[in-house]
């Protein structure tokens, strides 16, 4: 089923007449405040979640070592497995 939806990647993306086209359609200003933006908006998101555990262990019987190795990986990861559903 997933391999049907796999995207077609070229063998050669940039390359066109014999050079490599690093060029992209944004500006380095552009995209450095893009990076950091994006870098805020992910450090934010992270403070949300670990002040977050505290009231989910308090608040259940599961241990923070089981949400620290086995949770936090999973929803970490969440982002890279659902687009292939």
């Amino acid at each position: 089923m997933s391999l049907s939806r796999k995207k077609k990647v070229r063998s050669q993306p940039f390359r066109h007449g014999g050079q490599w086209d690093c060029t992209t359609p944004f500006s380095q200003p552009t995209n450095m405040y893009r990076l950091v933006v994006s870098t805020v908006l992910v450090a934010v998101c992270a403070e949300f979640l670990v002040d977050s555990i505290d009231g989910m262990v308090d608040g259940s019987g599961i241990s923070e070592t089981f949400v620290g190795l086995i949770l936090l990986p999973i929803v970490g990861n969440a982002a890279e497995v659902l687009p292939w559903f």
